[in-house]
């Protein structure tokens, strides 16, 4: 099975409108997101994307308020609309880099951020890839970037750099995770990948734990009596 089997798709404004405000909110809802966290874009041409806005609820937001940026822009200033999430850097050092992603989904999900802050970027990694075929069909290749402050030029940089090389999704240590996708169903399948897997990788564990914890609880039972 390989990852990227939905085609690569060229949206006009009004339709990659309608996906990223489904997508955001689709993202509020299952708590992937906070009211102000977050942000996706989609690709319009060679030259400008849509993208999310700074500070405005992304459960309330509407077309009107979604930004049209030049991603040549080193300003945080839209061509249309109000100012672009502060991470604009991030999506438009992908789409120069790569002109095949046509979208991306960054959410700051709970389980996943909780998981590689526990385990470490290795253990973590490892065990996604444990999930072999799920793996590799629904995200693809991942990638891990060390924690760079947020917004800046340097973490867009990294993030690019990761998609360069190939990594479908890239988890920014105590932030977030990037999904990349030829479309933006693509993308959101991915980043909700990450947190699924995550999420149950989280569960079993727990239930793991309350096993051996019981097993000592009978082990110490018994030797007392």
């Amino acid at each position: 099975m390989k990852a990227g089997s939905i085609k690569a798709e060229a949206l006009d404004r009004e339709s990659a409108a309608d996906a990223i405000l489904d997508t955001s909110r689709r993202l509020y809802l299952l708590r992937h997101n906070t009211t102000l966290s977050g942000n996706i874009s989609v690709r319009l041409s060679s030259n400008t994307m849509l993208i999310t806005p700074a500070s405005l609820d992304k459960n309330r937001i509407t077309a009107k308020h979604l930004s049209l940026v030049d991603i040549h822009s080193k300003e945080q200033e839209s061509i249309d609309g109000p100012k672009p999430s502060s991470e604009f850097r991030l999506h438009s050092e992908i789409y120069l880099r790569m002109p095949e992603v046509r979208a991306i989904v960054h959410p700051h999900g709970t389980f996943s951020l909780a998981l590689a802050d526990a385990l470490g970027s290795s253990l973590f990694e490892k065990a996604l890839k444990s999930k072999h075929e799920e793996y590799v069909y629904y995200i693809g290749r991942f990638a891990w970037q060390r924690w760079i402050k947020a917004g800046t030029p340097e973490i867009a940089r990294a993030a690019a750099s990761a998609v360069q090389k190939g990594a479908t999704v890239v988890m920014l240590a105590d932030h977030g995770t990037v999904a990349v996708g030829k479309s933006i169903a693509e993308a959101l399948g991915r980043a909700e990948s990450l947190e699924k897997m995550s999420e149950r990788m989280y569960i079993a564990e727990q239930i793991r734990m309350a096993r051996n914890m019981d097993k000592l609880a009978k082990s110490g039972s018994s030797k007392s009596k």
